[in-house]
């Protein structure tokens, strides 16, 4: 099976799901496959959050070139949630200049909730922030910078003005976005792990936006 088939079996599972709030990892994986729910709401649970990931990824003895993509989706778009996605009630980004190593905790109703799982060919990484903040331009704008042969490349967990966008589709199959403005926004990396990692990296990377009120 191919890119193709595989997109098409995720558009339809998603057919069946609700598109005004965040669907997690389920619909990305086969049914029947159980996922996990973690929430962080400060840099300290990113890491312990982050390490579950990793653990689940040992426990199912993937490569180390699989464990490190998924490391990096996963960071990326935690860092993401927690640094660029916070909005004041202007609408102002509250911590998008912080450098990522400074701490941040967030409040409870600014809460980040982490999906994920695997069905023994999908490993599936879902980030849900509650801002909604996500738009259209803002991907493109980032994604462009890959076909820069001058562009940034940044390194993992020190990205930032977007850059996290670039590492995350660079490590999945799969980039989702999904947003609404003012509720959430959500962003999901599937990533094939059946096979040899060169097969999954030879599928390339598709990019599938579900953007209300976001342009």
């Amino acid at each position: 099976d191919g890119p193709d088939e595989q997109d098409l079996a995720v558009a339809l599972r998603r057919g069946f799901h609700d598109e005004t709030s965040p669907l997690g990892a389920q619909p990305y994986l086969i049914q029947g496959f159980s996922t996990t729910e973690t929430i962080v709401q400060s840099t300290e649970d990113k890491e312990a959050a982050l390490d579950a990931v990793m653990q689940l990824a040992g426990a199912l003895e993937l490569s180390d070139e699989k464990k490190r993509r998924i490391e990096v989706a996963t960071e990326e778009l935690l860092l993401n949630a927690i640094y660029d996605a916070p909005r004041d009630a202007a609408g102002n980004a509250v911590h998008a200049k912080l450098d990522r190593r400074t701490h941040v905790k967030l409040g409870a109703a600014e809460q980040v909730k982490l999906h994920y799982g695997c069905d023994g060919r999908n490993f599936v990484v879902s980030v849900a922030d509650r801002f909604g903040a996500l738009e259209r331009g803002n991907i493109e704008r980032s994604l462009s910078k890959l076909l820069d042969p001058q562009g940034a490349r940044p390194a993992p967990g020190t990205s930032g003005a977007g850059l996290g966008l670039m590492l995350t589709y660079g490590a999945a199959n799969q980039l989702i976005a999904h947003a609404m403005r003012g509720r959430f926004t959500e962003v999901t990396a599937v990533m094939h792990v059946s096979g040899s990692n060169r097969t999954a990296l030879a599928r390339g990377s598709a990019l599938h936006l579900y953007l209300d009120g976001a342009t």
